[in-house]
C-alpha cells in the first residue's frame, strides 16, 4: 500500500503505467496552458497538476514541466515522478469546471485501459477464479467494470465476487452503487490504485510486456 508521502519513480519501458499518466500529464499540461492564455494569465506554467484521492486521504501530484513542449515533439520524458502527499485543503487556482468531466473521463479511460491489460494476464496466469487474484489488481477489476458500466458498481448476482481496497470493500449487495465523483473514489485514487497494481503485478512475477 502506497501512503503519503512517497514519491514514485515511473520509466518508460521498465513501468507498464508510464504511458497512461504521460498521457494524462500531457493533456494537463496542454488545457491548463490553453486555459491561462484564455484568461489572459501569462507565463505562469502550472508546475504539477493535483488530483484528490478521496479514499486515501491524499493528493496525487503529477509534474506537467516539459509536457507542452512533450505534445508537440511527440517526446514525453522518459522518466517520471509522481508524489503522494498529505491531504492538503482545495487549493486556490482556476475554475475551469467545464473541464471537470472531461477529466473525470480521461482518467477512468486510462486507468480501465491499464487494468484490462493486467486483467487479460492474470485470468491467463492465475485462471479465472478472481478470488484467487491478488487483492488490489482484484479490487482494480471491480472499478474497472464500474467504469464500463456508466460509473457504478456491476456485481448483480450474490455469487459474484467483489473486491476490498483500504476502508472500502464492495459486493453484490453494493450493484448499481456509483463510485466515482461524488461516490467513494475520486480521479486521484484512480492513479494510486494503478501504482498498487503495477507494484503487485511486480511481486507476483508479471513481465513488462503483458501481451
Amino acid at each position: 500500500m502506497l501512503e503519503p508521502p512517497i514519491a514514485v519513480r515511473l520509466v518508460r519501458g521498465k513501468t507498464r503505467c508510464h504511458p497512461h499518466i504521460t498521457d494524462l500529464q500531457t493533456f494537463y499540461a496542454v488545457t491548463t496552458t490553453a486555459i491561462e492564455a484564455q484568461l489572459g494569465i501569462i507565463n505562469v506554467g502550472t508546475s504539477h497538476m493535483v488530483l484528490a484521492a478521496r479514499a486515501a486521504q491524499a493528493d496525487v501530484a503529477l509534474p506537467l514541466n516539459g509536457y507542452v513542449e512533450a505534445a508537440v515533439s511527440g517526446q514525453p520524458p522518459d522518466e517520471i515522478i509522481v508524489r503522494i502527499e498529505d491531504k492538503k485543503p482545495e487549493p486556490d487556482g482556476i475554475d475551469a469546471a467545464g473541464m471537470t468531466p472531461i477529466s473525470t473521463r480521461l482518467v477512468s479511460a486510462e486507468f480501465a485501459l491499464f487494468v484490462e491489460t493486467g486483467n487479460e494476464w492474470l485470468r491467463q496466469n492465475f485462471g479465472k477464479q478472481v478470488s484467487d487474484w491478488p487483492p488490489v489488481s482484484n479490487f482494480c477489476r471491480v472499478v474497472r467494470n464500474a467504469i464500463v458500466h456508466g460509473g457504478r458498481i456491476n456485481l448483480n448476482s450474490e455469487t459474484a465476487v467483489g473486491g476490498a481496497w483500504r476502508h472500502l470493500k464492495y459486493d453484490h449487495r453494493h450493484n448499481g452503487k456509483p463510485i466515482l465523483n461524488d461516490g467513494d473514489l475520486s480521479k486521484g485514487d484512480l492513479l494510486i490504485l494503478m501504482l498498487e497494481m503495477e507494484q503487485e503485478l511486480n511481486e507476483v512475477g508479471a513481465p513488462f510486456d503483458l501481451g
